[in-house]
């Protein structure tokens, strides 16, 4: 994965304000990698 998609990654994880929201969209997160997606 490139830097620029990781760091996408980590911005939109670090910018959600409440706890539930962070850890919802790291499960997001987690799921979009193993399947291979880029995107967010």
């Amino acid at each position: 994965m490139s830097y620029t998609h990781k760091k996408k990654y980590i911005r939109r994880i670090e910018e959600a304000k409440k706890p539930e929201t962070r850890e919802n969209r790291k499960i997001k997160m987690i799921q979009m990698i193993l399947e291979g997606k880029k995107g967010i």
